[in-house]
């Protein structure tokens, strides 16, 4: 069913009611040794939430602060890969029509791609600059998935979220062994993987991907009413996990959609949910000078906040 924005800024209003107060995209901090965690649920939109509430999501909204993500890209439509390159970047990009694999010339094309948009996004400048203030960047999990001919179909797009400016992240467990005999993420050995990358000063990127193959499914006819719900809650308790392994005083959780389901199901510039806990972000609404509007934040605020939590005042 096709909705407007403001739809989801009532639902966000009916949330708030939880959590009050206003909160800083990037607050003032000391420089941290901790962690920056990223959970990535993609392909979300604020009802999806509101009318279930999975314990977690609603825990680390009652512990940090909330709002509404607009992930506009370089392009029209927000797909998964333009939107995770724009978080990588800090500024609206986009990938060439086929994202290959790490194949020779593939960074190469994606930064020629870029260079021509007019939003001088740089892919790679959130992992150049982790780099170099001694930041380990992990990702783990995937959202590969098998099209309806049965041909597996890669997802695993979130390196670029992280990747320094050659296109290269330190350390990768995003194989199929991260998914059980059905397709779907294998949280125990996911817990395990997070639990091994996990460490002081370390940007740990996470792909659940079971959301995103509810929305293709959705998208090649093979929709189930409930998929996206069930992968929503078995996502749950590892969102517990992670918050039960982390010291808010230093580390910073974000948990976030950050592009829209597909189009047959939403419109496009649909906002969707993100969360984040950590220093400086008490109860409330997340706020941003980029869009100057309280609880509404952009993609190409999440880098800056995490150098932000690294290195105060860069």
């Amino acid at each position: 069913m096709m909705r407007r924005p403001s739809v989801y800024l009532g639902l966000l209003a009916l949330m708030l009611m939880l959590v009050v107060g206003p909160a800083a995209m990037a607050a003032e901090l000391e420089p941290s040794e901790g962690r920056v965690v990223m959970i990535l649920v993609d392909k979300l939109v604020w009802g999806s939430l509101s009318g279930l509430k999975p314990t977690n999501f609603w825990d680390l909204a009652e512990r940090g602060s909330i709002g509404l993500l607009s992930n506009r890209t370089a392009k029209r439509q927000t797909t998964t890969a333009d939107s995770y390159l724009t978080i990588g970047s800090g500024a609206r990009a986009e990938t060439p029509p086929t994202l290959p694999g790490a194949t020779d010339g593939f960074w190469s094309e994606i930064q020629r791609v870029n260079a021509r948009t007019g939003y001088k996004a740089v892919p790679g400048a959130l992992g150049s600059k982790l780099k170099e203030l001694g930041v380990d960047v992990a990702v783990i999990g995937n959202a590969d998935y098998k099209s309806g001919d049965g041909r597996r179909v890669l997802g695993r797009e979130a390196f670029l979220i992280g990747a320094d400016g050659r296109g290269n992240v330190k350390s990768q467990d995003v194989g199929p062994e991260m998914l059980d005999a059905a397709g779907r993420t294998d949280y125990e050995k996911l817990s395990k993987a997070f639990k091994r990358a996990s460490r002081a000063r370390s940007f740990v990127i996470v792909e659940t991907g079971d959301t995103r193959r509810a929305d293709k499914d959705a998208v090649e006819g093979r929709h189930s009413p409930t998929a996206k719900s069930e992968a929503m809650f078995a996502a749950d308790p590892f969102i517990g996990l992670v918050i039960e392994s982390l010291d808010f005083d230093r580390d910073l959780l974000i948990v976030v959609s950050p592009s829209p389901p597909a189009e047959s199901e939403v419109d496009v510039g649909a906002l969707t949910p993100i969360f984040m806990a950590g220093p400086g972000l008490d109860s409330g609404r997340l706020t941003s000078s980029s869009t100057r509007r309280s609880s509404l934040v952009s993609s190409t605020d999440i880098a800056p906040s995490i150098i932000e939590h690294f290195a105060p005042g860069e």
